[in-house]
């Protein structure tokens, strides 16, 4: 991986990635109803049923400080 990489996903960042939950499709019937509230359709999509459930992942990083106020990992001196 190059050193200049600004942009660097969490996973490619982690020196491991452990998965405690897969994804698997979600079982059942039901609807969800957001009434008049939501009435952008890209916003409304984001309520929407799933067809499956999320992934949980526990990700292991070395040398690595969070700046809070910026969301921002930044490894040793230099940024993730």
């Amino acid at each position: 991986m190059p050193s200049d990489v600004t942009d660097l996903p969490i996973a490619h960042a982690a020196h491991e990635v452990l998965e405690l939950e897969r994804s698997v499709p979600l079982s059942g019937t039901f609807e969800v109803t957001l009434g008049d509230s939501f009435t952008n359709p890209d916003l409304r999509s984001h309520f929407a049923r799933q067809e499956r459930t999320g992934a949980i992942r526990l990700y292991r990083l070395r040398d690595v400080t969070l700046d809070a106020s910026l969301m921002l990992l930044l490894r040793g001196r230099g940024g993730l």
